[in-house]
């Protein structure tokens, strides 16, 4: 499914991160910043792209709201690639 919304280069990247932040739970979030989903986007960008907190629980959703994510952020924009991990 990541190949849907990252290019091939990006996949083990994507994939690496998604298990760093989520161990690849579609439901995981966490309790203090609210970050949801797969690649644990932040509620705040539900929003902007016009989707609901809830939608982040989609993995088709949250996937394509990290691709979002990596065109405005780049790979920075996850907490584990800044500490070195999935590089």
């Amino acid at each position: 499914m990541v190949a849907l919304y990252f290019e091939p280069e990006d996949v083990e990247r994507a994939v690496c991160l998604m298990e760093k932040e989520s161990a690849g739970d579609p439901e995981a979030r966490n309790s203090s910043t609210g970050a949801a989903g797969l690649m644990q986007v932040m509620p705040f960008w539900a929003k902007k792209l016009g989707y609901s907190y809830s939608d982040l629980f989609d993995p088709g959703i949250n996937l394509w709201i990290a691709r979002q994510i990596r065109d405005d952020q780049g790979w920075r924009a996850w907490s584990p690639y800044v500490r070195g991990a999935c590089r």
